[in-house]
């Protein structure tokens, strides 16, 4: 069983645990499967699949778990009024500094974790920088970018500038997941 399916599977328990519908958790989620009903489900799905080739092949590449191509494109101004599905948190920087500290690169590294579970044709993460001019708010979005990147993240990830900080104010960088609206 993937990582995914178990984690899924765990937090779907603890729910119904706190709901009162089930008594405790299951001791082994495997055990839910039964191989037969998975066999017969396997079996309808890939009816299904066939009979979506026929009109659209790219969809059928997708459901059988092919890339379908590359992740989703995303420009400046489409980050800018995407639908928001998540905030991961905010880098704070210090003044001039491009630098990420241990606090931000957990940060990240939490928000690359939890994103991963994301269809990477249709969300991305959008990195909105605040600092003493634009060029200064996409620099420091740029780094954090730039630290993103190394973690093999599969969603398009949009450095932009979101406004300017206040005197006295703290460069920074919010971290938000998004869904381009159409």
């Amino acid at each position: 069983m993937s990582g995914t399916l178990q984690k899924h599977i765990d937090e779907t328990a603890a729910v119904l645990v706190l709901a009162g519908e089930i008594d405790a958790p299951p001791a082994d989620a495997g055990a839910l499967l039964a191989p037969d009903a998975v066999v017969a489900a396997a079996k309808e799905t890939q009816k299904l699949i066939d009979s979506v080739r026929r009109s659209n092949p790219l969809l059928a590449a997708r459901l059988e778990g092919s890339d379908g191509g590359a992740a989703l494109s995303i420009d400046e101004k489409a980050a800018a009024r995407a639908e928001v599905l998540g905030d991961f948190g905010t880098l704070y920087f210090a003044a001039g500094k491009r630098e990420l500290d241990d606090g931000a690169k957990r940060l990240l590294d939490d928000a690359a974790h939890r994103a991963g579970d994301f269809n990477p044709h249709t969300t991305a993460l959008v990195l909105g920088g605040w600092a003493r001019d634009a060029a200064a708010a996409t620099n420091l979005a740029g780094a954090a970018r730039d630290y993103l990147q190394g973690k093999g993240l599969a969603l398009a990830i949009v450095p932009l500038a979101r406004g300017t900080t206040p005197p006295g104010g703290r460069d920074r960088v919010q971290v938000q997941l998004v869904r381009p609206r159409e």
